[in-house]
């Protein structure tokens, strides 16, 4: 995690500065946001500033040529609810195009192209900036892909963030009880000790 957090605070102060950025400037940068995570010392320093390196030169070389603008927080209406998305970043192409995208320094997961954030910010970007391309970049692929969800897609995305809406208004939060899996809890690391009982395997 520290060394994600270290490149997210360098993409945020290259976007930020919007001025152009040279190998060394990026190294030195790398160097100083990885220190701040105490990885200066760490065994693996060099592994981590390599890493490092890679998804930041990705993420320059991902957006050459395009003209920044500064990312505004954009929103969307349901009746009387408010949501409100914030781009990480808005490129104007060469070609006129605007993209607005979504930086992440971690790999795509399977369904977040589908999923109701996506459609969120899918939602929130046709009704600010029409005719623009949405965007997610993943920096540990090396990879941006296009968001393209259809119109019945996008519906039943916006029916579903209406009815969370509703849930969270009524105060309704089921809990979602497995016998398999521990609850996503944020207390998880300091419930204090298990049962001193025997431990029995589930098949």
């Amino acid at each position: 995690m520290h060394l994600h957090e270290a490149v997210r605070s360098v993409v945020a102060e290259v976007i930020a500065a919007d001025t152009p950025v040279s190998e060394q400037a990026l190294q030195d940068r790398a160097a100083a946001a990885l220190a701040g995570e105490g990885l200066a010392d760490h065994g693996y320093s060099a592994e981590f500033r390599d890493l490092a390196l890679v998804m930041l030169r990705f993420f320059l070389a991902n957006r050459t040529d395009a003209v920044a603008e500064t990312p505004v927080a954009l929103t969307l209406n349901f009746g009387g609810e408010e949501i409100i998305v914030r781009p990480d970043e808005v490129l104007v192409r060469p070609d006129g195009v605007r993209a607005v995208r979504r930086i992440r320094t971690g790999h795509m997961r399977s369904a977040e192209s589908k999923d109701v954030g996506a459609a969120a910010l899918m939602l929130a970007v046709k009704q600010a900036f029409p005719g623009a391309v949405v965007e997610l970049v993943h920096l540990s692929d090396g990879e941006t892909h296009a968001l393209a969800l259809s119109d019945r897609e996008l519906k039943g995305r916006k029916d579903k963030l209406a009815k969370f809406l509703g849930d969270i208004r009524a105060g309704r939060f089921p809990a979602e009880v497995s016998s398999r899996t521990c609850p996503n809890c944020p207390a998880f690391f300091i419930c204090g000790q298990t049962p001193t009982v025997p431990c029995k395997k589930f098949a």
